[in-house]
């Protein structure tokens, strides 16, 4: 009976898989619709009656088809509206697998956009892998950098930095976190982590481009504030990022992750790449600004630098 079960779901996940591939243009025109599921994925709950004790079988069909989807849509209409759904049934089959889950979580936050279902899945991980120290560490960042929140912050990176094996990195940046020096560096090492990680080749590419956004805002941060440097130093600007190593203000002038270069322009420092710079503050999610802003700086043609 348990074998026919799983081969009646498994042949039903097999059809939902070919079925969201010919129906996600159908629904793709309206990209603000966000309230359409996918029928063929119900509550994990309803899923798990059908199983016949094979939920971890199930879930990794399930965890097949969802790095399916998010690879097609990456590379094609980016409509990502089902990812949170299937994210939570994969997790929900098999709780205690924390690697997809934190897989999930960073996509769902840095890629989806949605850093709240992102939290409300590290929340599940969390209650069943209470000793798993990166769910702790990925949810403070996410309370830190999308939401503001440094109480919230400050107890999830303390808790993560008291568990067995967590590296003393941890430590480092919840004091750069809290007390908010260099956070776009903090972005950076934040986004190497999680892509030495990150198994998934179109999930790696994802975040490989959000730490070229990274590294690129942490580049222009520096240089800008050693232009300010030296207009304290000798009352006026300075006119090329060159006449600042020359002042000993700067080392050398760092390489564009873009292929671009940095200069100084009308008193700014700007990257000819066009590429705009991040810039996810918590107070757009709260006034429900936040992923407008996000698609604001999703444009890779554009060529208007973002100015703060």
């Amino acid at each position: 009976m348990k074998t026919f079960s799983l081969s009646l779901l498994s042949l039903a996940i097999l059809l939902g898989s070919s079925y969201i591939k010919s129906t996600i243009s159908e629904y793709s025109v309206d990209k603000d619709e966000r309230n359409y599921q996918p029928l063929y994925l119900p509550e994990a709950k309803y899923v798990r009656l059908l199983t016949g004790g094979f939920e971890n079988f199930t879930s990794d069909i399930l965890w097949f088809n969802t790095n399916s989807y998010f690879g097609s849509q990456y590379q094609g209409e980016k409509d990502y509206r089902w990812m949170e759904h299937m994210c939570e049934l994969v997790s929900g089959l098999d709780p205690r697998d924390a690697i997809r889950i934190e897989s999930c979580a960073t996509l769902l936050s840095w890629i989806v956009k949605d850093p709240e279902a992102s939290n409300r899945l590290l929340d599940l991980g969390i209650e069943k892998n209470p000793d798993y120290w990166r769910l702790y560490y990925m949810r403070g960042f996410n309370f830190w950098y999308f939401f503001e929140d440094k109480d919230k912050a400050k107890k999830d990176l303390a808790h993560a930095a008291s568990l067995p094996n967590t590296p003393h990195f941890v430590t480092s940046m919840a004091a750069r976190l809290i007390s908010d020096i260099n956070a776009p560096k903090a972005a950076v090492e934040f986004l190497e982590n999680q892509i030495s990680t990150t198994k998934d080749p179109t999930a790696k590419e994802a975040l490989e481009e959000k730490l070229k956004s990274a590294v690129m805002t942490w580049h222009l941060d520096e240089l800008e504030k050693a232009k300010s440097r030296y207009q304290t130093k000798y009352g006026t600007e300075a006119r090329s990022l060159e006449t600042l190593i020359e002042a000993g203000f700067l080392r050398a002038i760092p390489e564009e992750p873009f292929g671009g270069t940095y200069k100084i322009e009308n008193n700014e420092v700007v990257s000819t790449s066009g590429e705009r710079k991040l810039k996810f503050e918590g107070k757009t999610a709260r006034t429900g600004a936040f992923k407008n802003e996000f698609k604001n700086l999703e444009s890779p043609n554009s060529v208007e630098m973002y100015k703060q």
